[in-house]
């Protein structure tokens, strides 16, 4: 701002009023003000020199001139003769006309031209912004030259000006990320969508990058082309890296064709996270032809983010993780978007092994894999639409919401979904797994509506302690959810009245495709059993409180199903009241997928515990899940569960099993003519009978950590059971026996602790009439020949199996590969002479143990073999250094030179294609490698193992 003129005109002399006149007062001093009366008086003033002044002076005629400060254009002057003049500046028609001349020029200010549009170069002084087009930085636009090294000139000018950098319209290629400068205070702005900065071919990097460092910037009114089908495969490539990223805002941008992360939010360098940043009303879009994961955002080390109102569409590649939206970092808020179609079973949103992140207000419309995916804690997920799940994708693998692995406390609320129209599309509105502690989810109040049917169920929700109320149009089946409570068709609950009739007609009423039924907080009595018909059925309690008497010899069993059905019996409490032990509380026989869980089994009033807790009898009764219920039972033959009648593939999980009154031929848990079962974590002690029963038929059992304790026989294998394992767990102070194989068949034990001292000691274990059984993996006495019954460690075959011979050939490196089970000490290394070599070249012949990267292990010495070549007959010779070989497999090496080498004992001889099972070169069982030779080659390389004169030699180690 420049000082103005003051003098010059007829008005601007020192004058003096003496009576009716003005008279002039040559050489007169007087002082500048701001006002006409008080106010303040102006020194900072210059003569017409520019010499600083701070009063003026009137000439010799009495004129005065000076110039005022900077910008002011009038002022009073006082010349001591009672009161005070104004002044104009007499320069600002010659100020007004320079500025009139600005008008419309580059730089100028604004005029509108013809079409109603204001020129772009007249921005950077009408808005202080930089124009990445200025001849300073000098980018194009036209599509074709590379504006890189203009564009972040560019950048790093308005960067460090802290101003706004304009990019007009125009398509601005780029081969290098656009560095963003760490710190505040710059933005980027295009001019709409018509901005565009573009990938180039080949370049297989970020448009953009921040630094990591600290980074606050606005980013708005572009478009990113990531250019993902120009792209190779190395390096990481998309739209923005915002490493570093802090309050900034990514607004209105367009991010098209982004091969790996459209958008990525960072950490900073050192570990702190990026956080609070703001993607508004941006376009991801078109990266179905990537080779990467296509996706839109990806939030790792980026917490507190919010995502507003933007539009996912026809994204996920084909790399790993395709999704439109992937949080690792958590606590973000994605509210308010929009997410459509896309490829390679991409996943809307998924939150990734975190926690605390909203969802909340979004659309999904037919996208190709799971709209929301969880593994994650804490999080929200509400007021959600979903249509057509799955529909671009893989039909029958995608749900609506999935929480996943370890997905716990959780709120999945008020979301209407809907499956896709096609029949089998969709797998599951709602899917909540078990693994990995998942559980103490709510999950209510949901919409679900069916168009085709679900290809496995609308809801699918095994979570531990999760609250699952009030959905509509969803029963685990398929199409309606009812919730009803017993009390509603007249059951009492005070221990007394008989409310069987009430509660049969609340099990009555479940709809054709699943209800939950309510067992409120009081104690229910029935005279009969109470059977549930519907697939689907959920009959649960509010935990022990929730309680069924039942009289064992009147109703025979408390709780049954019909028709083959996937039943839910959960968290109450089921007693008997007879004196005798009768009766079973919980019948699944009829049942394909049931789950009982949470149950505890014992006896009521004066009543003893029954005789059967939870049974599973019957060839139909498959894939059903008893776990963490505490059963007492008691009486003669009784059993805590039973498991027979052709029952298999069931599970029985975490269960405490409390005999009382029980018999010798009781058990636990009880296991016959039932095959494939699953018992995980079983407790059972003090029984007068078993532990745990695995009766004639109980085939390919498998028992996972029991706890079998004083029990007469903790654990009971009958003869003939097929491949029985047991691994882990603790079998001690039986009183018969720890564990008792009466003739197993294949039986295999790992790691179980089988009496109160510890080790691998098996005290009181019976093996009578065992087939084979592997104790901590290793097999002792069974039907079959091991070669340990030879004294050797390991050999490829029965040597009684060598019925026939091969003449070997003088030079060549033979090779019979022996598997050692268990880590040993190899000294000895033996093969079979059939016929005796002549003319053996003296210290030419060995023999050689090659581990599986073909370094020679161990080896005989030179000439140690020379005499036994000469007879026939076993060859069994020690090595020079004895070698400690770990588990693993291993050549024997045979080499001899002779004028009439040996004829070796080998097995009776299909093709080597056939005796090496297929096996690659690397691996042969039988080969040769090398030939012509006179000493044993420093190592071998086992992929150039040949078929050339191999035979089957029998090999041993000892």
């Amino acid at each position: 701002m420049a000082r103005h003129l003051f003098g010059g005109s007829p008005a601007d002399y020192a004058a003096e009023k003496v009576g009716n006149q003005l008279l002039l007062r040559p050489d007169a001093e007087g002082t500048v003000w701001d006002s006409l009366t008080g106010g303040t008086q102006i020194t900072d003033l210059t003569d017409t020199t520019g010499a600083p002044i701070t009063t003026v002076t009137a000439d010799t005629d009495g004129a005065v001139t000076f110039y005022g400060p900077d910008g002011v254009t009038s002022v009073y002057t006082d010349f001591g003769y009672g009161r005070r003049y104004v002044m104009a500046a007499t320069d600002t028609g010659a100020a007004l006309a320079a500025f009139i001349a600005e008008g419309g020029a580059p730089g100028g200010w604004a005029v509108l031209d013809g079409s109603g549009k204001v020129d772009p170069a007249q921005l950077t002084k009408q808005l202080d912004w930089a124009v990445a087009t200025d001849a300073a930085y000098g980018a194009t636009g036209n599509g074709t030259t590379d504006d890189t090294a203009a564009l972040q000139a560019a950048v790093n000018a308005a960067a460090a000006a802290q101003k706004t950098l304009y990019i007009p319209k125009g398509t601005y290629i780029v081969s290098t990320p656009i560095s963003i400068p760490a710190g505040e205070g710059m933005a980027i702005v295009g001019s709409g969508w018509g901005t565009s900065i573009k990938l180039k071919n080949s370049s297989n990097c970020y448009v953009f990058a921040m630094t990591a460092a600290d980074t606050r910037i606005t980013m708005r009114d572009m478009t990113i082309d990531g250019n993902c089908t120009g792209q190779g495969t190395t390096g990481s490539s998309g739209g923005i890296n915002a490493a570093g990223a802090v309050a900034s805002c990514f607004d209105n941008i367009h991010f098209t064709a982004c091969r790996d992360d459209a958008l990525y939010l960072g950490g900073q360098t050192g570990g702190a996270f990026g956080h609070n940043n703001r993607v508004i009303g941006c376009l991801f879009d078109q990266s179905m032809s990537s080779t990467g994961p296509g996706r839109g955002i990806h939030m790792d080390s980026s917490d507190e983010n919010q995502i507003l109102a933007c539009d996912f569409e026809y994204l996920g590649g084909a790399g790993t993780n395709p999704a439109m939206v992937y949080d690792q970092a958590g606590t973000q808020f994605i509210s308010d978007c929009n997410f459509v179609n896309g490829a390679h079973d991409v996943i809307g949103v998924k939150v990734q092994d975190t926690k605390s992140t909203k969802i909340t207000g979004c659309n999904f419309d037919g996208l190709a894999g799971t709209a929301i995916f969880l593994a994650a804690q804490r999080c929200v997920v509400t007021s959600c639409t979903i249509f057509s799940v799955g529909h671009a994708g893989t039909a029958g693998a995608a749900s609506g919401i999935h929480l996943e692995y370890a997905t716990a406390g959780n709120i999945v609320s008020d979301n209407v979904i809907t499956s896709d129209p096609t029949n089998g599309v969709s797998r599951t509105a709602i899917r909540e797994a078990s693994d990995g502690g998942s559980g103490g989810n709510i999950i209510s109040e949901n919409q679900i509506i069916t168009t085709g049917t679900w290809s496995y169920a609308a809801l699918d929700l095994s979570g531990k302690n999760s609250q699952v109320l009030g959905n509509v149009g969803g029963g685990r089946t398929g199409n309606q959810t009812t919730f009803i409570n017993v009390k509603d068709y007249g059951a009492v609950g005070d221990g007394t009245t008989d409310d069987t009739a009430a509660i049969q007609a609340a099990l009555n009423a479940v709809p054709a495709n699943g209800a939950t039924v309510l067992i409120p907080t009081a104690t229910f009595k029935i005279t009969s059993p109470l059977t549930a018909s519907i697939t689907g059925t959920e009959l649960i309690g509010l935990g022990h409180a929730s309680r069924i008497l039942f009289d064992g010899s009147v109703a025979t069993t408390a709780i049954q199903a019909s028709g083959n059905i996937r039943l839910f019996v959960r968290d109450m409490r089921i007693s008997q009241t007879n004196a005798s032990h009768v009766g079973t509380a919980v019948d699944i026989s009829n049942c394909n997928g049931a789950v009982v869980e949470r149950l505890l089994i014992d006896a009521g009033g004066s009543g003893v515990a029954p005789l059967v807790g939870v049974k599973l009898n019957a060839a139909t009764c498959h894939y059903n899940t008893v776990r963490e219920c505490r059963i007492n039972y008691g009486g003669t033959a009784s059993a805590g569960v039973y498991l027979s009648g052709g029952s298999h593939s069931n599970i029985v999980q975490g269960c405490r099993l409390v005999p009382s009154g029980d018999d010798a031929a009781s058990s636990g848990i009880y296991v016959g003519n039932a095959h494939s079962i699953t018992l995980i974590h079983p407790d059972v002690e003090n029984a007068a009978g078993n532990g745990i029963w695995l009766d004639t038929g109980a085939d390919s059992a498998t028992i996972l950590n029991a706890y079998s304790e004083q029990n007469n026989i903790n654990l009971k294998i009958s003869s003939g059971v097929t491949a029985p394992t047991v691994i882990g767990g603790t079998y001690q102070t039986g009183t018969t026996a720890n564990v008792q194989d009466n003739g197993a068949l294949s039986a295999f034990i790992l790691n179980a602790w089988p009496n109160s001292g510890g080790g691998n000691s098996y005290s009181r274990i019976s093996l009578a009439g065992a087939d084979k059984f592997s104790i901590n993996g290793i097999q002792v006495p069974a039907n079959m020949l091991m070669a340990s019954d030879l004294g050797f460690a390991a050999f490829n075959y029965d040597p009684a199996n060598t019925s026939n011979t091969t003449l070997t050939v003088s030079g060549t490196l033979y090779l019979a590969r022996v598997t050692l089970r268990y880590a040993t000490t190899i000294s000895k290394l033996a093969v079979a002479i059939a016929t005796a070599a002549s003319g053996v070249t003296a210290n030419q012949n060995f023999l050689a143990l090659i581990d599986s990267t073909g370094t020679i292990r161990a080896a005989t010495a030179a000439g140690a073999i020379d005499t036994a070549l000469a007879s026939s007959g076993l060859l069994n010779q020690a090595v020079v250094t004895p070698y400690a070989a770990p588990a693993g497999t291993y050549w024997v090496a045979f080499l001899n030179v002779a004028t009439t080498p040996a004829t070796l004992g080998r097995s009776s001889g299909l093709s080597l294609t056939i005796a090496n099972g297929g096996l690659t070169a690397s691996n042969y069982r039988f080969a040769t490698n090398g030939s012509g030779l006179t000493a044993l080659p420093g190592s071998i390389t086992p992929g150039s193992n040949s078929l050339t004169n191999a035979f089957t030699m029998w090999a041993g180690v000892s």
